[in-house]
């Protein structure tokens, strides 16, 4: 009697089942411990403040990672021969290739640069690590050495290294959907049947030889395409940088500043756990240890500093901030005028010291920005084609930006914001709009 297979149910993608025979890497990969830990990281970070229903993780995001790799190799193996070891290594790439991450996502590496969730990814399956040892389990160092280069984006054909990390990849198809269902922002859905349909290998002369990247058909797939970048462009402007959680992140700054500050000058909170206190010595982690920190733990942390008598007063009152939503308020600025914003911040730092704060902790500057396509060129031979590349009628392949189409203008042109961010106490954010003259634009 054949053996069930093992099915998650998941909101976009319906059954994910993986069949033990020829799948059990897979499994076994899941149960590990380091990969059960993202359960316990939202997969957008702070955004649960702006948008309620954003508390899907990085685990459910993972999966559905998995799955569209799986789609995408078994059509792309209509076209051309796939070897099945590396069929199998991407497969564990496209799994694997989020358990590098910190505490808030990407948050924590903007906080600590040492921290690259790529790196760390790469570290957590060497041969001598858990997952390493799964891999090398069940399909020895091969295994091991192909999924790492596919994650590093050394491994050849590029295409494979494509379809896990570049700006056609499986990771945006499935977060796109994900994070745009869960938020109830529609502005993230795409066609993912179509564009699915529509990937093709294609050989592509380059410096260094004839290399097979990804492409799309462009007779059939090029406004399936364009729906999907200009989905990812509008999720960055009305969802990932939204002013509110952005907000949060401010103060998520300001408390693991206040905190490193403290550690420094030898009075560091109780509670916190050693990994913390060696990023804020500036001590450079040792393999495993960002593994003990996830959302939950840091949540608690903030909990316990908040609620602690004897704390620090600004600790507590950021950590207090927080946890019951009284966020700080933003006003827009103009990011290509630098002596306005030198002049602001000049003016707010006062006002802000006015009103008792320490603009050290309560004032800032939050810039981001992206951009919908970037023309990206051949690196070397050690790195692939970021370049999403189209099928001509004629055969061949072009880059996209001889399509520009609904991307003309947004090509290569940065979203950029700029908001000063501080708090709303006192009728404080008033005077801050009235001093600088700016819109009345509350979180």
């Amino acid at each position: 009697m054949p053996q069930r297979p093992k099915v998650f149910r998941d909101p976009i993608h319906n059954l994910i089942a993986l069949h033990k025979h020829g799948e059990a890497v897979i499994l076994d990969l899941i149960a590990a411990p380091e990969f059960q830990r993202l359960r316990h990281i939202r997969q957008l970070g702070l955004s649960w403040v702006s948008y309620p229903g954003a508390e899907h993780s990085r685990f459910t995001h993972a999966l559905g990672v998995f799955h569209l790799a799986r789609r995408a190799l078994n059509h792309l193996r209509g076209q051309i021969a796939i070897d099945p070891e590396d069929y199998l290594a991407t497969l564990c790439a496209a799994l694997l290739h989020d358990i590098g991450h910190g505490p808030f996502s990407h948050l924590f590496e903007a906080l600590y640069p040492e921290i690259d969730h790529e790196a760390e990814t790469l570290r957590l399956i060497e041969p001598d690590s858990r997952l390493g040892q799964v891999l090398l389990r069940h399909g020895g160092r091969d295994l091991q050495s192909r999924v790492a280069a596919i994650l590093s984006k050394k491994h050849r054909p590029v295409f494979l290294c494509q379809l896990v990390s570049s700006q056609l990849d499986v990771d945006r198809f499935d977060y796109l959907l994900r994070d745009s269902h869960m938020t109830g922002a529609g502005y993230g859905r795409y066609d993912l049947e179509w564009l699915l349909h529509c990937l093709v290998a294609a050989p592509l002369e380059t410096p260094s030889g004839t290399e097979l990247v990804l492409a799309v058909d462009g007779l059939r797939g090029l406004n399936a395409l364009e729906q999907h970048l200009l989905g990812r462009h509008f999720m960055y402007r009305h969802v990932y940088f939204h002013k509110t959680t952005r907000s949060a992140e401010m103060i998520v700054k300001f408390i693991l500043r206040r905190f490193s500050d403290l550690a420094k000058a030898g009075s560091p909170p109780p509670g916190a756990p050693p990994a913390l206190e060696m990023l804020a010595r500036g001590e450079p982690l040792p393999p495993g240890a960002l593994m003990r920190l996830n959302d939950n733990v840091m949540i608690a942390l903030f909990q316990q500093w908040a609620e602690n008598p004897g704390a620090d007063g600004v600790l507590q009152d950021l950590c207090r901030r927080l946890l019951e939503r009284r966020l700080f308020k933003t006003i827009e600025t103009d990011p290509a005028d630098s002596l306005r914003v030198n002049s602001e911040r000049d003016s707010l730092q006062a006002l802000v010291w006015s009103g008792g704060f320490d603009p050290d902790y309560y004032l800032i500057l939050d810039e981001a920005r992206d951009v919908a396509y970037k023309d990206v060129t051949w690196q070397g031979r050690e790195g692939p084609y970021d370049t999403v590349f189209i099928t001509g009628e004629a055969g061949g392949l072009r880059p996209l930006t001889r399509f520009p189409g609904a991307l003309a203008g947004l090509m290569d042109s940065p979203y950029h914001i700029a908001r000063w961010c501080l708090p709303g106490d006192h009728g404080l954010i008033e005077r801050a709009r009235e001093r600088l003259r700016a819109p009345d634009r509350l979180v």
